[in-house]
């Protein structure tokens, strides 16, 4: 059994930090470089490429970052409370997915701790052996509780504990001596970080293939994930109530993010007043459901129509009041079912809106190119003005161009009329 060793802060580090603040560690990782100093962290890529950081606070709060090809990632410490931060970087590969990279670091004092200080030995430790002491070739059973590692003594409390492990770097190894076509893959249960100034947490390894598929930080909530009987799945809950339900005080929230080139992120929110979808990059909540919103508030059916407080939508968009779009052309709900205090228009008051209306020319803002011809909607008549006189209805000036006509074909009509009973009598 070999000696091992582990890793903590000493204070000359801290010392050190404080009298020279340039003070450089550096560390190797797969894709980049990581340097600290006492000002910033940097990670350096082997190649120039796209790279998106994100990094947790000790509170839980997520710092997210897209730097360009040629621009190292920087975190800077200032600002950053005392405790253990989490990272991620994924680095953009030309022809293969992100390389992704994570890890962890401590402030303490306002400075990283150096991620390569070593523990000293403690006087508990026993010299390295070429072998174990003791080799069993047969079956061994305990009665009481087994504990192995440095750090055992002859005097272990179990507690309700048939087995421990003991020493500064715990881990439960599962070596496959298999020969292929069997599975021949090596896992192992790890317990905290090695580097000072690392993670402590709970993970499983793959060793053949370098991965860390399950990871538990210490300090992680009860029932932050449970599986009941039935396969319900339970996040901060232990009687979950559907396949997957997420409980928490306020506005659970689901993230998705593209690890790949351009990186972009969207939240799924939900809370006592919305249910909504966030776009993170560019801060914007295009869809927004609020609560106690009617049954069919908006419905999409197998062939595209939509429908607007209508279970069944017969046309591409079809309101619950009537009004419709179909093949192209938009349709105003007009039928009696749907209006009351009908009354005739009066003559007078159509033909002072008409004169009273303002015909420009006008583009909007949204499409400065396109020109049309209409009118401004606070400057119309009341009688065709909305309440809150930001838009108008078409029909409202159709109707008042109708009556005027209407009653001058009627003037027209009578003038005629006069005009032949005269062209009679000169007869």
């Amino acid at each position: 059994m070999h000696s091992r060793r582990r890793f903590s802060i000493p204070f000359f580090v801290l010392a050190a930090a404080a009298v020279f603040p340039l003070l450089t560690f550096a560390t190797e990782h797969r894709g980049a470089r990581l340097i600290t100093t006492a000002r910033a962290i940097e990670w350096h890529p082997e190649d120039p490429a796209t790279t998106f950081l994100s990094v947790q606070r000790p509170n839980g709060e997520v710092i997210q970052e897209t730097f360009a090809a040629g621009d190292p990632p920087l975190l800077r410490l200032e600002g950053l409370a005392d405790g253990m931060y989490s990272y991620e970087l994924r680095i953009a590969q030309t022809d293969s997915a992100p390389l992704v990279e994570s890890g962890s670091f401590t402030l303490a004092n306002g400075v990283i701790v150096a991620p390569d200080a070593v523990e000293k030995t403690l006087s508990t430790r026993r010299p390295s052996l070429p072998e174990s002491n003791t080799f069993f070739s047969d079956d061994v059973s305990a009665k009481g509780g087994v504990c192995a590692g440095f750090d055992c003594t002859n005097a272990e409390s179990y507690g309700l504990a048939s087995a421990k492990l003991k020493e500064n770097n715990t881990r439960l190894k599962f070596e496959d001596t298999s020969v292929a076509p069997f599975p021949t893959s090596d896992w192992q249960l790890s317990a905290n970080d090695t580097t000072s100034g690392g993670a402590n947490k709970f993970y499983v390894e793959d060793l053949t293939a370098a991965t860390v598929p399950l990871l538990i930080e210490a300090g992680t909530p009860t029932n932050a994930l449970y599986l009941d009987s039935t396969g319900r799945i339970g996040l901060r809950t232990s009687t979950p109530g559907r396949d997957l339900t997420i409980s928490v005080p306020v506005s659970p929230i689901i993230r998705m993010e593209q690890s790949a080139s351009p990186f972009q992120a969207w939240d799924i929110v939900a809370n006592d007043a919305n249910f909504y979808v966030r776009d993170v990059n560019h801060e914007s909540n295009p869809f927004i459901v609020r609560s106690s919103a009617p049954y069919n508030s908006l419905v999409v059916d197998s062939t595209g129509n939509i429908g607007l407080g209508v279970a069944t939508p017969l046309f591409q968009i079809h309101h619950s009041s009537g009004a419709k779009l179909d093949a192209g052309d938009w349709v105003n709900a007009s039928s009696r079912a749907v209006k009351q205090d009908i009354h005739d228009l009066d003559g007078a008051a159509a033909f002072d809106a008409l004169k009273a209306l303002q015909p420009v020319t006008y583009a909007y803002k949204a499409n400065p190119r396109e020109n049309h011809v209409g009118f401004i909607a606070e400057d119309v008549p009341d009688l065709v003005a909305t309440v809150d006189r930001k838009g108008l209805s078409s029909m409202d000036i159709v109707a008042v161009l109708t009556k005027v006509i209407q009653e001058q074909q009627r003037t027209i009509e009578d003038l005629q009329t006069r005009l032949q009973q005269l062209e009679q009598k000169e007869q």
